[in-house]
């Protein structure tokens, strides 16, 4: 039911609020956030193998672009979820009420949550496309399905990661590191589990596909990842039983599953999903597909949360 919040006449005219919104110290934790997105830049530019400026800009190289801007929005939604999280305690101080350890602790966490996204893509490069060199398709190819899938592994890592550090705070700096880590390696696996189970059940030979530049096959494979990832992270925020993770993560992978028949039957009765995205490599139509998976899945999370 949609829930209508009631005000007071009076709080219209709150002035109070406009102070808080004014308020100078949040300048500061935008800064810290900038901060992290160009360290993160710098540390994924030394890890490429390649000139990224270079690319993106003299050689115009988009499956680069697609999967470098994915990396940008997953950091920023890494630390947003630090920003969100509960004010960190060190030996049962709250760090809220001393301005610059918590700021201080924003960024260590922060740091920490880009740390577990390049681990995240190291992982998802040898794991969630192990048939051929990702860094020749995106750089000797220019491959954009490639950067597409890696644009969704990105997505759906942030989403886990994002969960992962918004716990910390609950007590000392090593043991929410250690539950961080744990949530963060049960949510790749899930992942990664969730990217076999799609290939296996995909009627075409998805790495053929993208190795051909089948930017619809990239599209549709990262969107389901995209939307594993949101599953995956919505129940970690509500518990962290691991039985009840198999048993969501069974029930949440057939229900995206199950999507993609919707989408063939219902959204574009016509044409067959699988046939216009293998024959055809229409993108459009992937993006349709990626668009109701990203949205069931937020669905389905409201739905048993």
């Amino acid at each position: 039911m949609f829930y209508q919040p009631v005000f007071a006449a009076s709080e219209w005219l709150d002035v109070s609020v406009a102070r808080q919104v004014l308020d100078s110290q949040a300048v500061v934790y935008v800064a810290i956030a900038l901060t992290v997105l160009i360290i993160a830049k710098i540390i994924n530019s030394m890890l490429s193998a390649y000139q990224l400026d270079e690319e993106l800009t003299a050689k115009d190289n988009k499956a680069i672009g697609v999967s470098f801007s994915a990396f940008l929005l997953s950091v920023a939604i890494i630390v947003w979820g630090v920003l969100v999280s509960p004010s960190s305690t060190v030996n049962g101080v709250n760090l809220s009420d001393h301005f610059w350890a918590d700021l201080a602790s924003t960024f260590i966490w922060s740091v920490i949550g880009v740390g577990l996204l390049l681990v995240a893509r190291v992982i998802n490069d040898k794991l969630l496309l192990p048939k051929f060199e990702v860094r020749k398709e995106l750089v000797s190819d220019r491959n954009v399905g490639t950067g597409a899938v890696l644009a969704g592994s990105y997505l759906a890592a942030a989403f886990v990661v994002q969960v992962s550090v918004m716990g910390e705070g609950q007590g000392n700096f090593l043991t929410d590191l250690g539950l961080t880590l744990a949530y963060f390696f049960v949510g790749q696996l899930c992942l990664v589990v969730f990217g076999f189970v799609y290939q296996a059940v995909t009627p075409y030979d998805l790495h053929q596909e993208i190795e051909k530049d089948n930017v619809a096959a990239g599209i549709s494979f990262g969107g389901a990842l995209t939307a594993c990832g949101i599953l995956t992270a919505g129940y970690l925020s509500y518990s962290p039983s691991l039985p009840g993770l198999v048993v969501w993560f069974i029930i949440s992978t057939f229900l995206l599953l199950a999507c993609r028949y919707v989408i063939d039957k219902v959204v574009l009765p016509k044409s067959a999903v699988d046939e216009e995205i293998q024959r055809d490599q229409n993108w459009g139509v992937a993006l349709i597909e990626t668009a109701c998976m990203v949205g069931v899945s937020f669905i389905i999370i409201a739905s048993f949360g």
